[in-house]
């Protein structure tokens, strides 16, 4: 998940980069300093929201690995009911991609 987040915002970043490179020159040479400084304001505040996603979900990457997957059971029978299909689910995946012969 993080390499996959990583290159969806690299490619957001340099999309943005040309395109702000562009439109921040565009900006600067007619004297709209104030669009031009929005226009940076603006790139740096989602550089920031990546690099705080990117923190957010290494931590529940590292939550993950260590927590089992068993659920223990709430007070809300639907929630229970979808819990342990989603668990079956997830085990005959596995049994079928463990079976030999199977593909």
């Amino acid at each position: 998940m993080r390499p996959l987040l990583f290159v969806i915002g690299a490619a957001l970043l340099i999309t943005q980069i040309n395109a702000s490179n562009n439109m921040f020159n565009e900006y600067f040479k007619r004297g709209m300093y104030e669009c031009a400084l929005d226009y940076l304001k603006n790139i740096q505040e989602i550089h920031h929201l990546f690099q705080k996603a990117s923190v957010q979900q290494q931590e529940c990457h590292a939550k993950a690995a260590v927590t089992s997957k068993s659920f223990p059971m709430t007070r809300i029978a639907p929630l229970d009911e979808y819990i342990e299909k989603m668990r079956q689910e997830e085990e005959e995946d596995w049994a079928e991609k463990t079976t030999p012969g199977r593909a």
